[in-house]
């Protein structure tokens, strides 16, 4: 059986590149416990050893990064203390606390599919590489969950209200929409990940963290100028009308704006709607409350409410039935709590919010 994450030191002149690579190509990459606590120890070691420059993180096989977290195995628990969930979302969450917090340069490949576990993973680097081939996302309210892995705090720094629609829809964007809207760092051409892996061996490297991050940062748009990627909008050119989707105070004002998108006779806004429409509105509801109290809480802080919102949805929300209709009985008719937002008892989302 192969391991589930992929380490190695790739040497360069005054020291090495720690690489690390999430090896389940066949499930795509999507992350479980084990992955997740090798790797935040393996960080940890490459953090502390003094001759390690750089790290670079990626995912095996064609298909893409990540498409985020082993959720089955969370809501196929049957344990009442919901052992499983609490222990993977906490050691999930660690994870993405300590690499926004990584005190060196920490790049990314997301290229091909990268979506919910792996976009958290994304945001957690000082260097987001995404490709012409990427397909972002942050999916969860079809599962009946919300955009965790520290969403409620990285959405919310994208210009308003565009970090709100893409937790409400699910609507899959580009690598240049991602960088368009912050949401990555530099774009380059898929097939030049070797080329920026040599150029980062080829580095003259620094003691100090903060020179390292640019020349980190600075050798991968060299490789990004030498082969140009192919630059292609999905989303950025219907920003103002989604925006305008968004201009009310009132919730369910704003999840029906974006379900009639589905009526569009423009393919990219039809599939906005429809991503809309197979959401749960019990998470649409939640998401936008719990962004609304966290708007001005810190990383720390939106992860630690993100593990009460994560157990309380477990426990008393869509989540299991989401993922039975979509990733484990697949009939694609999730039965959710409420057909609309207008429904929801009071007494649910006391149960639900944190």
């Amino acid at each position: 059986m192969s391991d589930v994450v992929l380490f190695e030191e790739l040497k360069t002149s005054n020291g090495y590149i720690g690489r690390a690579t999430l090896n389940r190509p066949q499930k795509l990459n999507t992350l479980t416990t084990e992955m997740i606590a090798l790797l935040h120890r393996q960080f940890a070691a490459w953090a502390e050893d003094d001759a390690c420059k750089t790290v670079f993180l990626d995912g095996a096989g064609d298909k893409g990064f990540c498409a985020g977290g082993d959720v089955v195995a969370v809501t196929t628990d049957p344990s009442p203390e919901m052992a499983v969930g609490r222990t993977f979302f906490s050691t999930e969450y660690d994870l993405n606390y300590f690499m926004h917090t990584f005190p060196k340069p920490l790049l990314v490949w997301g290229g091909g599919i990268c979506m919910g576990g792996g976009f958290g993973l994304l945001q957690g680097c000082s260097t987001r590489i995404v490709t012409d081939t990427s397909r972002l996302a942050m999916p969860e309210c079809a599962i009946g969950f919300h955009p965790d892995v520290g969403g409620s705090w990285f959405l919310q720094r994208v210009s308003a209200p565009m970090g709100e629609v893409i937790a409400i829809t699910g609507v899959h964007f580009s690598g240049a929409d991602a960088v368009d809207l912050g949401l990555a760092d530099v774009l380059v051409a898929n097939d030049s990940k070797d080329a920026i892996l040599a150029a980062l061996q080829e580095t003259d490297w620094s003691d100090h963290a903060r020179a390292n991050k640019a020349f980190a940062e600075a050798a991968v748009r060299a490789v990004a100028a030498d082969t140009p990627p192919t630059v292609t909008h999905k989303l950025m050119p219907f920003r103002d009308r989604l925006v305008a989707c968004m201009e009310t105070p009132y919730f369910q004002e704003r999840f029906d704006n974006l379900l009639a998108l589905k009526d569009s006779d423009e393919p990219f806004l039809k599939r906005v709607g429809e991503g809309t429409s197979h959401g749960a509105p019990g998470s649409a509801f939640a998401v936008m409350s719990f962004f609304q109290r966290v708007r001005h809480a810190s990383l720390r802080e939106c992860l630690d409410a993100e593990l009460t919102l994560s157990m309380n949805m477990l426990e008393h929300g869509d989540f299991r039935e989401g993922v039975r209709a979509l990733l484990v009985d697949k009939d694609r008719n999730p039965q959710w709590a409420f057909d609309a937002i207008r429904d929801i008892d009071l007494g649910w989302i006391a149960k639900i919010l944190p």
